[in-house]
């Protein structure tokens, strides 16, 4: 039995991909109007297209996906392990877009994207993050820094890659 326990301990759980079909991005649109179209109850004003300009053009689909660990995270981590699983994970504009359409998600658990790092001119990163504060929807940035570790509970978009 002890022989067991120390074996779950080892094991990391595997990661539960949830498949949400294709998501349209806009990048003809500006940031802030991606933003708007979220309905958040609050977004960080440091998201701007200056920090986290548009890296596609015109619209784009893809299929997004969610990724939970169901373990805390590093973010080098998280990042490795989706590439591992065939994920690329979101960036800012498409953080905003799945929060338009997926409003209930990040009620439940926070949507992290990873496809786009605000760096400060002191190393600092920092991610998108969808998050809720009781009944309010928050567009909200998170501190990334190498001793922080995300959640768990926490969800990474991502979009399948085609495949090759």
């Amino acid at each position: 039995l002890a022989h067991r326990a120390w074996l779950a301990e080892q094991a990391p759980p595997a990661p539960t991909i949830h498949f949400l079909g294709m998501l349209e991005v806009d990048c003809s649109q500006p940031l802030e109007s991606l933003i708007r179209a979220g309905g958040y109850d609050y977004a960080n004003p440091n998201i701007t297209a200056e920090h986290f300009p548009h890296r596609g053009k015109g619209k784009v689909v893809r299929e997004a996906v969610t990724v939970d660990f169901g373990r805390r995270m590093k973010t080098d981590a998280a990042e490795a392990e989706l590439r591992r699983l065939g994920v690329d994970p979101a960036d800012m504009a498409e953080l905003c877009a799945f929060g338009a359409k997926h409003l209930e998600v990040q009620r439940s658990n926070p949507v992290v994207a990873l496809g786009q790092h605000w760096v400060l001119s002191d190393g600092s990163a920092h991610d998108g993050v969808l998050g809720r504060s009781s009944s309010k929807r928050s567009l909200d940035l998170d501190w990334n820094v190498e001793a922080d570790e995300w959640s768990v509970g926490c969800l990474f978009l991502g979009f399948r890659k085609p495949a090759a």
